[in-house]
């Protein structure tokens, strides 16, 4: 038996069911005589024909594959690779690069228009990986679009060195992003040089640094990257970082107050809201977390506080962990048999990180918690009321340390400049049904908090900071009446 071929080139000879050699290939001479005699490899998709047509194409497919990879030399298959009409993609790139390397870059890379690669094979993110070199990320950074063959036709050799650079301000697909990640998980080191180079020959062009802060930050990477000048701060920088979370009408990528959603609203009621804005003593680095003490009671997705996270080290902007709160109720509620926890309170005490607390009827109006009021469209009721007295109480039980929330961010040297509970945030988009046409319903750049934000980070100096009319009391928010 063969050693040394990868489990996905062994599953490619064995889907063709034709005998194979000392290689585990097709002996030399019938993967040549396959190839002698096709002209035109089928668009088969998928590994499995529906129709007796389907399947003959599909076993046509594997023939073909299995042949193109047992040839003698690169510039064989290249010979045949180029001369075959392609009705669809190869099932699988890798296979290609594992049997004749780099070589195949300048066929699989090189048919790119107007930034889009329009790809001979499947499986770009493992081809490229499997590629792991300098020349093979370049022609990455000079794309937007990824798409796959859909006209017949035949598929030269390009020229990848000459495919033209993007505009400064391209914006790259979901495709893209995902050929990179993999890239830069198999071979950080290569990405970060060609970055590097990139960033010190183009300074200008942020998508450079976007795309490093991708990287992971180990000491090899760093060494690489200490040939780039870093870019002085600017209030504009962070505040695009932020319009561009909070664009999106998700509650995923930047927190609401209300989120809309119509799966289990209650798993995501607004309770508390915290900012903390870090930046390091001596880079450019900074970063802003942002927290959402969020829930209601549930044994699958308990009240927890969802952690936002923004800046030049965030490797995506957005929701990034959740970390339950530790809060003891009463009871149980069950609300599977109609025992819901009661808005009624009799000395109820419920239990947190800062101790007991006893809540009554004559508490909750003192604090006014309101029984009865959600801001989601449904809701627990009896819980929220416990939460939100309890939080009353003891305003920050439930806040880890401030230097606890920005080490997710790995800043250098980070110096915690702002923390606050109580200030005027924007939600930003939120979905059509959520629309109001209250001041917060906006843009952090529209924001004077969120300027005077940007302010005091790059200035490193906390008394810019303006919080504005806080808008994080939960009551500002609290419209829908539940049960």
């Amino acid at each position: 038996m063969a050693t040394g071929l990868s489990e996905t080139l062994r599953e490619t000879i064995a889907y063709a069911k034709l005998p194979t050699d000392h290689r585990g290939l097709l002996p030399l001479e019938r993967a040549r005589a396959i190839l002698a005699t096709t002209q035109v490899y089928p668009k088969a998709v998928v590994h499995e024909g529906r129709t007796p047509e389907e399947v003959e194409e599909v076993a046509i497919a594997h023939a073909i594959h299995a042949a193109l990879v047992s040839l003698e030399s690169a510039d064989e298959a290249l010979a045949h690779l180029t001369q075959l009409t392609w009705h669809g993609a190869l099932f699988d790139g890798c296979t290609l690069v594992e049997r004749y390397g780099i070589t195949m870059l300048p066929w699989v890379g090189g048919r790119v228009v107007d930034g889009m690669l329009i790809a001979p094979v499947y499986g770009l993110e493992a081809t490229f990986a499997a590629f792991g070199t300098e020349e093979a990320f370049d022609l990455l950074m000079k794309l937007k679009l990824v798409d796959y063959l859909r006209e017949p036709g035949r598929v030269p050799v390009g020229d990848v060195a000459a495919v033209p650079e993007l505009e400064p301000k391209a914006a790259l697909d979901g495709r893209v992003f995902a050929v990179i990640d993999r890239f830069i998980a198999a071979q950080p080191v290569v990405a970060a040089r060609v970055l590097a180079r990139r960033m010190v020959a183009a300074p200008k062009v942020k998508r450079w640094r976007e795309l490093a802060a991708r990287l992971p930050k180990t000491a090899a990477v760093e060494a690489c990257l200490d040939v780039v000048p870093a870019a002085p701060l600017t209030a504009k920088a962070i505040l695009d970082v932020l319009d561009t979370a909070a664009k999106d009408p998700s509650p995923e990528t930047w927190p609401k107050f209300a989120t809309a959603t119509e799966d289990d609203p209650d798993t995501l009621e607004y309770h508390a809201l915290r900012l903390v804005a870090a930046r390091s003593r001596g880079g450019e680095d900074w970063g802003i977390v942002l927290e959402r003490i969020t829930g209601s009671y549930s044994p699958w997705e308990p009240t927890r506080i969802q952690r936002f996270v923004y800046g030049s080290t965030a490797r995506e902007s957005g929701r990034t962990t959740e970390k339950p709160i530790a809060f003891e109720l009463d009871r149980v509620p069950d609300h599977a048999n109609g025992e819901p926890l009661e808005t009624a309170l009799a000395n109820v005490v419920v239990n947190g990180p800062a101790g007991p607390a006893k809540l009554s009827d004559a508490t909750a109006k003192k604090l006014d918690l309101r029984p009865g009021m959600a801001c989601e469209l449904e809701g627990d009721a009896g819980f929220n009321l416990r939460l939100r007295g309890y939080l009353a109480l003891h305003p920050d039980a439930f806040w880890a340390p401030p230097a606890d929330a920005i080490a997710e961010l790995a800043i250098p040297d980070a110096e915690v400049l702002v923390v606050a509970t109580e200030f005027r945030h924007v939600v930003g988009a939120t979905y059509e049904r959520l629309k109001k046409t209250v001041s917060w319903h906006g843009l952090p750049s529209k924001s004077e908090t969120y300027k005077s934000l940007a302010a005091a980070l790059v200035a490193r100096k906390p008394k810019l900071f303006k919080p504005g009319e806080p808008n994080t009391d939960w009551r500002l928010h609290a419209v829908h009446e539940i049960e």
